[in-house]
């Protein structure tokens, strides 16, 4: 009796199992979700059956609004889209303008205390410039992992690009992927210390932990006048404040050596200023601008970029157009 009864709920746990992992998801190109059994797949549609009822109808969906299907073993089909559909105004296309990419992404995992991974992502020029980011934990502190990477990446069919290898898509507006993984604008985690520096001695290496502070004036209990702040992420600011926000002459540091002297108005880089970024790739080693800021986007001034021979090409910025790139006679 007890064997026949083992055998009955070994079933009813397999058909559970079968139940709970065994569906496909479709992932449309305006975000949402369908949990489904895929049975097709032509080359203008996609055809599938509806998980909560898989006996039933079956149904059909445009490929052209599919973004991916995530199959139940675990792998995964991207769709690019077919540029002759943007004509199509029922067809939801996630524009890739540089709007939508730029700014900082978290790892759809990110919570402060088990995975510390993130996509910081600027404009430089026609290209991007792509930061990863990931911190592994030892023991109470987070390291800044070797597979973290800053490079420049091309937009291609509307995928950030880089080095032909690592590939950024927008499955929409606040969601990124890249492979696999997800990532969003919106932060899930919270301001747990981050070791941004190791050093060593004879005892070993010694971790040091950056803990968010402020040191400075005080006005009404906001920043007020000169004072140093210390960001979660290890970045510091020294300089001048009004109303708890960057305001006067300021420099911004960051821990993978970008920073930024010059002026500051409403907490974004105004007036006159100089940013050195570096860029760690096979080609550049370091891109400079020096010149005019304005509402924290460079206006007008020159580009630098210095590659690993010490050679230059300079481009030059007007009403914050730029133009082509010119090689600096020796």
């Amino acid at each position: 009796m007890k064997t026949k009864l083992s055998i009955v709920v070994i079933i009813i746990i397999g058909c559970f199992s079968t139940y709970t992992y065994s569906q496909d998801i479709i992932v449309q190109r305006n975000g949402e979700e369908i949990s489904a059994k895929v049975l097709e797949i032509n080359p203008d549609l996609i055809t599938y059956k509806n998980w909560t009822n898989i006996e039933g109808p079956t149904y059909s969906k445009a490929k052209s609004e599919i973004f991916m299907i995530k199959y139940a073993n675990g792998t995964k089909d991207v769709f690019e889209i077919n540029t002759s559909q943007t004509n199509n105004p029922s067809f939801n296309i996630v524009k890739t303008t540089s709007n939508l990419f730029i700014g900082t992404w978290y790892h759809k995992k990110y919570d402060g205390s088990n995975n510390k991974t993130m996509i910081i992502i600027t404009q430089a020029m026609d290209n991007y410039l792509v930061e990863y980011k990931r911190y592994v934990r030892v023991d109470e502190y987070f390291y800044d992992s070797n597979d973290s990477f800053k490079e420049v990446g091309s937009l291609i069919n509307g995928s950030i690009v880089v080095n032909s290898m690592v590939k950024l898509s927008l499955l929409n507006e606040n969601t990124l992927l890249l492979g696999s993984e997800e990532f969003t604008k919106t932060c899930p985690g919270s301001n747990n210390s981050i070791v941004t520096n190791n050093q060593s001695n004879n005892q070993g290496t010694i971790a040091v932990v950056v803990v968010p502070s402020y040191n400075g004036v005080l006005v009404n209990g906001k920043k007020d006048g000169k004072g140093t702040q210390t960001y979660p992420d290890g970045s510091i600011y020294e300089g001048d404040w009004r109303n708890d926000i960057r305001y006067g002459f300021g420099v911004m540091y960051s821990v993978d050596g970008n920073h930024y002297a010059g002026y500051w108005k409403d907490d974004k880089r105004d007036s006159t200023g100089v940013n050195i970024f570096p860029i760690t790739s096979t080609a550049v080693i370091e891109t400079k601008f020096e010149g005019i800021y304005k509402d924290d986007i460079e206006f007008n001034g020159k580009l630098t970029m210095t590659n690993w021979k010490g050679k230059k090409t300079e481009c030059i910025c007007i009403d914050g157009n730029f133009g082509k790139w010119v090689k600096v006679k020796d």
